[in-house]
């Protein structure tokens, strides 16, 4: 997940049409079914892996990342790292007008104690693309796709929060909470700033999402964005 710095955020090229409502909330898109089968095939996915969030923290997010585009499909299906199950849930959340996409499971801990260091994703704008305008501009997602699949049966936090494009934390106070449950399907503007809050949990119970960030760049310029996996 390439994080930009809100101070820079005149660099940032949003590609979201004006009218794009903020968040849209879809609970219950996934069967508890359906969530118990994505969870333990992304746990046991060969490309998962671990990467600290804090070092001086126990706390730590696994995950990998899939690069991909609008034609795509056959590169999913011939993939030899099985991974027709992400192909298949995208199809059920690809927005229309969109070309180009970023796919991460975002795999995370929860602290059963309340520690100093802790294992919250500071506020950032998405733009793990990192493709740039003729004027230097990174090009945002016209939207972010979350689905939840595995919470904590219990935890405190955790929770996606967001706020306008440009706004600074301290200066707006239009902030929007999301409480993650397993099966809700999230969408939001790719411009919006956002983090998630620690989760503290008594479990071993790990929150995984899927997120799916969502672009519309020129089409001359989709050869750059070939399928392309990173660990």
């Amino acid at each position: 997940m390439y994080c930009i710095d809100h101070e820079a955020y005149e660099t940032l090229l949003q590609m979201c049409p004006p009218d794009f409502k903020k968040i849209h909330i879809e609970d219950n898109f996934l069967s508890k079914r359906e969530c118990i089968m994505l969870s333990e095939y992304i746990k046991s996915h060969k490309l998962l892996s671990r990467s600290s969030l804090n070092p001086d923290s126990f706390s730590s997010t696994y995950s990998f990342q899939i690069y991909f585009n609008k034609y795509s499909k056959n590169d999913f299906l011939n993939s030899p790292y099985n991974l027709k199950p992400i192909y298949d849930i995208f199809e059920r959340i690809k927005q229309p007008g969109t070309n180009a996409y970023v796919f991460n499971p975002l795999v995370l801990d929860g602290l059963p104690v309340f520690e100093k260091n802790t294992n919250k994703i500071s506020y950032h704008y998405d733009n793990t693309l990192d493709l740039s305008d003729n004027t230097g501009r990174l090009y945002l997602p016209v939207c972010v796709t979350i689905l939840y699949i595995q919470v904590p049966e219990k935890f405190i936090g955790g929770t996606l929060k967001m706020h306008d494009f440009g706004y600074l934390e301290c200066h707006n106070p239009g902030l929007i909470e999301i409480r993650p449950e397993v099966g809700k399907k999230v969408v939001f503007r790719g411009d919006m700033r956002h983090g998630v809050s620690s989760l503290y949990c008594d479990k071993d119970t790990k929150r995984i999402s899927l997120v799916f960030e969502q672009y519309n760049i020129p089409e001359n310029r989709l050869n750059e964005v070939n399928f392309t996996i990173e660990r």
